[in-house]
């Protein structure tokens, strides 16, 4: 996605949020048993992940994508 739309995101940056990303919701219990990027979406809505706009914004890409497909 981001290849996609390489003017709206700086692809070092968004690696490094993803990391970042990627570290906390290992660490975080509330994570552990999700299965589907739409629940994941669904925690982030629901606990307040928006520290991570970038990630969430990808996210919601891939789910309106990912619906169109079908």
């Amino acid at each position: 996605m981001a290849k996609s739309y390489r003017d709206d995101f700086n692809s070092k940056v968004l690696d490094h949020r993803l990391n970042i990303y990627i570290d906390n919701i290992e660490a975080d219990e509330r994570f552990a048993n999700l299965n589907t990027i739409s629940e994941v979406a669904r925690m982030m809505v629901g606990k307040n992940h928006f520290v991570f706009p970038l990630v969430y914004w990808i996210l919601k890409l891939v789910l309106v994508y990912w619906r169109g497909a079908f």
